[in-house]
Parts: structure tokens; sequence; C-alpha cells
């Protein structure tokens, strides 16, 4: 019985780290205060205040997920959850302190958050949500190509940046996220994405753990 488990384990483990190409949003400019995007057929908005300057453009404008001096595509594309970096453009750059928030039409499962330049050495910037996240990658980015940068997950559902480059995800079914910005900063950016079979490693893990040690003490309650 316990080397049929344990070839289970065996047989299992690899795909649980599994890189899904992820459905990032294709924004739309709508006004001083919102947009409207698409991903997978499915209508999103975001509501807050927005840097004007650096509003997305499909196909044009500067490309925040990859830049001539740095990796930042890895940084996105390299995680193993994840293999595709955001495409060109499609940020959405703040400054202001105060609450934004992401709507979905319909309910998306597992969405993940792409950052870029959160906070500097001078002021962390931090993003208190209103629901659980997890840390999925951080690393170099266009403003910082030697990947010296943090992304830091705080008690309370808060993720601190000093200029923080990575991937957060936030686990379960949605139709809406928020969250609240502390701090005025010159430049920190955004994008969101979809991709239902991303599930954190460490999650996973400790799911097939907890399946595989109620089936040995089944094994064993059947073996007594």
């Amino acid at each position: 019985m316990y080397k049929h488990l344990l070839l289970l384990c065996c047989f299992f483990y690899p795909h649980l780290g599994t890189a899904t190409t992820v459905s990032w949003v294709d924004w739309s400019y709508i006004d001083s205060t919102s947009f409207d995007g698409v991903v997978d057929g499915i209508d999103v908005s975001f509501s807050g205040s927005f840097y004007d300057f650096h509003y997305p453009v499909s196909g044009g404008g500067t490309n925040f997920w990859d830049h001539p001096s740095s990796v930042a595509a890895d940084t996105y594309s390299a995680t193993p959850l994840v293999d595709n970096a955001p495409p060109d453009s499609d940020v959405i750059v703040m400054r202001e302190a105060g609450t934004r928030t992401i709507t979905f039409a319909q309910p998306v499962v597992n969405p993940v958050m792409s950052i870029v330049s959160m906070g500097s050495i001078t002021t962390p910037v931090q993003y208190q949500f209103d629901t659980g996240f997890n840390i999925l990658s951080v690393g170099p980015g266009t403003f910082d190509p030697s990947g010296n940068g943090t992304l830091t997950k705080l008690q309370g559902d808060i993720l601190q940046g000093v200029e923080g480059h990575g991937l957060i995800q936030f686990t379960g079914t949605y139709t809406s996220i928020s969250w609240d910005v502390n701090v005025y900063e010159d430049f920190h950016g955004i994008q969101i994405g979809i991709g239902s079979s991303i599930v954190p490693v460490p999650a996973a893990v400790w799911l097939f753990s907890s399946g595989l040690i109620g089936l040995i003490g089944f094994a064993r309650r059947k073996k007594a």
C-alpha cells in the first residue's frame, strides 16, 4: 500500500508547479478615473486615481514589463507558475494615495497581479488588499535591473514594495478586488491577468500532503 502511495506522490508532485499561460487584460482608456478592459471575453473595469501620462495603449508606448536594460520579462515569466509576461504598454500607473478597485463582470478564478516599481528606498509603498494573496515572484525590473528591490507580505493582507517588481496571486474566485495605497509615490504600476490552473506550489503541496497523510491513516486503520 505504501509503495503505491509513494508512486502516486512521485507521479503528481512534478505537475504541481506546471506553468500556466496567463490571459492579461486588454485595457482601454475611458476617463480620468477609470479604465475598461477585456480578458478572455470577460469585461473588467478599474476605478481610482491613476497617472494620466501613462495610461494603457495597446501596441505602443513603453513596455514596462520588459526593458533593454533589465531582465524584467524573466521576473514575470520565469516563475514555476506563470510562463508569459504581460504584453507591452498594458499597465495602469499610480501615484496618489487612495483606494483602487478591479471589478470583473463575472467570477474569475485565481487572478494574478503583475507589479512594476512599487515603492522606493525613501518611500516604501503599501497596498492593503481586501483579500488574501500570495507572492509568486520578485526580481529585476525596468527601474531595478540589478534586482535589489523587494516585495514583502505583511500582516493584514498588506503588500509592501521597496522598488519592487514581481507577481502576486489571489487564490479563489472573485468578482472584485480592492486595495488602499498608503502614500504618494512617483510611479508604480499594475496589470491583471487570469489563469485558472494557477495554484501556489506551497499550497498545492500542503493539500496533496494532507490527502496523502489521510490515505496512510486510512490504510493503517484498515490493516489494524
